[in-house]
């Protein structure tokens, strides 16, 4: 609102209005913004309407939006790709394409070695696909050791409960507690 007032570039207005409205979960608002942009083939349009049709249910689509975004982008900057391929990663992991996300992750990888969020959709498939604890917690170990991303403690207490491991879950949950409560996070984690 404040760019809006200041009179900022309006087109950018429009893409931050949709993206802040959808992480406030106020979706009317988000899809008014999303309906605003007249360029219905450009990259920000793309990726903005992927994730509206994903909120909504509508998987298939949202993959499809997600692939033509990759297709304008695979062949430029390094972040687009490695952004975009990696979130189109996701989108195939939740459809059940587990190929298609490892290979997606494994080729952002190649790009950037230091994707952390790639390693960690890796280890969700070790974890959920094939039932390789020790793997997934092997990576998700590693991403500690470079980073501080508290989610991480969630995915091992989910391991620990599915190894029956009771006290170790409660110990990851209460460390995941104790950080996100902190000042610092303000709401991030409510």
């Amino acid at each position: 609102n404040e760019a809006r007032n200041a009179k900022g570039d309006l087109y950018t207005i429009r893409l931050l209005q949709f993206d802040v409205n959808m992480e406030l979960g106020n979706y009317n608002e988000a899809y008014a913004s999303l309906q605003s942009l007249k360029d219905k083939s450009a990259f920000d349009y793309l990726v903005r309407k992927a994730k509206w049709e994903d909120h909504t249910g509508n998987l298939d689509n949202a993959i499809l939006l997600m692939e033509e975004a990759f297709e304008i982008v695979k062949e430029g900057k390094m972040s687009l790709y490695c952004w975009t391929l990696s979130n189109l990663a996701d989108m195939y992991g939740h459809a059940g394409r587990i190929e298609d996300a490892y290979q997606s992750y494994l080729a952002v990888l190649k790009k950037n070695p230091a994707n952390l969020y790639c390693l960690k959709g890796i280890a969700w498939i070790a974890y959920s696909h094939d039932n390789n604890t020790a793997e997934a917690k092997r990576i998700l170990q590693f991403i500690l050791t470079q980073t501080d991303m508290p989610e991480l403690k969630l995915m091992l207490a989910e391991i620990a409960e599915s190894e029956g491991d009771k006290v170790e879950k409660n110990k990851l949950l209460n460390e995941f507690i104790s950080i996100v409560t902190r000042a610092s996070y303000g709401d991030m984690y409510n």
